[in-house]
C-alpha cells in the first residue's frame, strides 16, 4: 500500500492569499471523464468575483495531482472588529 502525503498549505501577504492543496493519485487509475465541472466553476466563480486579480492552477505531475489559487487580500473592514494587526479578521 502506498503512503498518503496529502498537504494543505496556506500563506499570506499583504497582498494575496495563497492557497496550494496536493495529494497522490493513482497514475494507473483513469475516471470517466464528467467535463472537469468542478475546476471550471472554481475558475468562473474566481472570475466573476475578483475579474484578473485572482488565479487558479491545477494539474498532475508523477503521481501528484496540485491546485494552487491565489487570491487577493481584498477583506472589508467589520465595524468594532480589530485584529493586534489593525485588519479586520486577520489573526
Amino acid at each position: 500500500p502506498r503512503r498518503s502525503s496529502d498537504l494543505v498549505r496556506v500563506r499570506c501577504n499583504d497582498r494575496y492569499l495563497r492557497l496550494t492543496v496536493e495529494n497522490n493519485f493513482d497514475v494507473e487509475y483513469r475516471a470517466a471523464k464528467r467535463g472537469g465541472i468542478g475546476l471550471a466553476n472554481v475558475r468562473n466563480r474566481l472570475r466573476a468575483r475578483y475579474d484578473q486579480e485572482a488565479r487558479m492552477e491545477a494539474g498532475a505531475q508523477d503521481d501528484r495531482y496540485r491546485v494552487e489559487i491565489v487570491l487577493p487580500v481584498d477583506v472589508p473592514a467589520v465595524e468594532g472588529v480589530a485584529s493586534q494587526s489593525g485588519r479586520a479578521g486577520a489573526s
